[in-house]
């Protein structure tokens, strides 16, 4: 159905549109006036100023959470694009009609928040489906790291790491899912590899002095361990065991190595991988046990 048929004659400006609705919620007729939009929306639905104009008319109507909806589509819609300041606008609003039911500027940061971890998302997968790949496990590769991420994406270690980075470090990890039970590592290990842990747990063991395995702490999702042994090439310290099925990241010698390789300044991201100091904190807490 040509546009001018549903305007009024032969009016198909955005401008004239504006008004045919605005006239018809100064004359309270605010079921046509939603099915005026609507019926652009049909034909046009990334229009934000019509989406943003059907939120008016929603609350003209008493449907508060529709209206709430239409606005919070066109925030977000407005954040995904960089136009924070009309996303802003659009939020505050939002506060003005339904005082208390939003926080601006933390709702705000969590748009920009989700913007810049699909950007990460983005540049992660393919890191992960780099030419170090083979293509024919490429597909099921995929399934396999929507699932990694979406776990990931719940930690804080995500907003630690820039989104170049994240290439870096998927070209570089093995994508590992443990059993519950699985042994990582040994006392007295010189295997060299860090344990970024996704989902699942990992649980640190060690003998106190009477010869009882203790458990001495459990690491959990976006926590890291055995950066000691592939940062300063120490044995590992005490049994680490899963606790149930554990997704982890598995980063070795050649794996560095790769991270390494012609990066003009990699210390952000090693700051990252070293920088929650959980192996001296088990060898602290073996230090206690034998005391």
């Amino acid at each position: 159905m040509p546009f001018k048929k549903w305007l009024r004659g032969s009016r198909d400006t955005a401008d004239e549109f504006e008004y045919t609705v605005d006239e018809l919620m100064t004359m309270d007729r605010f079921d046509e006036a939603k099915a005026r939009l609507e019926q652009r929306l049909k034909y046009k639905p990334d229009d934000l100023h019509a989406h943003l104009k059907l939120g008016d008319v929603y609350k003209g109507l008493g449907d508060a959470d529709s209206c709430k909806q239409e606005y919070l589509h066109v925030a977000s819609a407005y954040a995904s694009d960089g136009f924070y300041d009309r996303a802003r606008a659009v939020l505050r609003k939002i506060n003005r009609l339904f005082p208390g039911e939003i926080d601006v500027e933390r709702k705000l940061e969590a748009l920009k928040r989700a913007k810049r971890l699909d950007y990460s998302r983005d540049k992660a997968r393919a890191g992960l489906l780099s030419s170090r790949v083979d293509r024919r496990v490429a597909g099921r590769m995929t399934l396999e790291f929507e699932r990694i991420w979406g776990e990931l994406s719940k930690t804080s270690l995500v907003d630690q790491i820039s989104s170049q980075d994240f290439v870096r470090l998927f070209e570089s990890v093995r994508v590992r899912r443990l059993a519950p039970g699985k042994v990582v590592a040994e006392p007295g290990s010189d295997r060299q590899a860090v344990f970024i842990i996704v989902s699942g747990a990992i649980e640190a063991r060690a003998e106190d002095k009477a010869g009882h395995l203790i458990s001495l702490r459990s690491f959990g999702p976006g926590e890291i361990v055995g950066e000691s042994t592939l940062f300063k090439h120490r044995a590992w310290q005490a049994e680490y065991r899963t606790d149930d099925f554990t997704d982890v990241l598995e980063l070795d010698r050649s794996g560095l190595e790769h991270l390494i390789e012609g990066q003009a300044d990699p210390k952000r991201l090693l700051d990252v991988l070293r920088g929650q100091g959980n192996d001296e904190k088990v060898a602290r807490a073996i230090d206690h046990l034998k005391k």
